[in-house]
């Protein structure tokens, strides 16, 4: 056990060291930082070409269409049967009826001649044909391809040297560069 403890212990050692030797300012290191010159210049763009993409699109929109139909209607019953019928039936409860009875019997004569005129005024009336426009629509949904463009790539040409890169939106007749000069060993 006290074996393993010590291997761990001289390992961790071993690793803190070369952390630590990594991280330390030496005096190349120092010396390349300071000879470093960043600056900030212009390139002519030479070529310019859109990268494409096609994408799909789907556009929902309203398919509407007119549709004729006929609608029956049954015509009413003829009201001059009702009428007629209720006339008629009241003249013979009056004929028939005597004395006091002669109102009982005409009224009676009425309703009972209306009811028969009705029913046979049922068959008189005739069918109406209308004929009707219904507008219909539902809901569809039409694809279609579209290529957008979602970046370019720019060729540039700096200090005689040819370069590429690619970018966002379309750059103009020239593009900002960054430029880091180090001195070689």
């Amino acid at each position: 056990m006290q074996a393993q403890t010590m291997i761990i212990a001289i390992l961790s050692l071993v690793v803190a060291q070369s952390s630590w030797a990594e991280h330390q300012r030496t005096p190349e290191r120092e010396r390349a930082q300071e000879q470093t010159h960043v600056f900030y210049d212009y390139a002519r763009v030479v070529k310019i070409d859109p990268i494409i993409r096609r994408v799909k699109m789907n556009l929902p929109r309203k398919d509407c269409w007119k549709e004729e139909r006929e609608v029956h209607t049954r015509g009413n019953h003829a009201p001059q049967a009702t009428i007629a019928g209720g006339i008629i039936g009241g003249a013979l409860g009056h004929e028939v009826g005597r004395g006091e009875d002669r109102g009982l019997t005409t009224a009676m004569g009425t309703v009972i001649g209306a009811v028969v005129g009705h029913e046979m005024g049922k068959g008189q009336g005739r069918d109406k044909v209308k004929t009707i426009t219904e507008r219909h629509c539902r809901e569809v949904s039409d694809t279609r391809h579209e290529e957008q463009v979602v970046g370019y790539e720019v060729h540039y040409r700096y200090n005689g040297e040819h370069y590429h890169t690619t970018m966002r939106s379309q750059p103009g007749p020239r593009i900002r560069v960054r430029v880091a000069i180090t001195p070689e060993d």
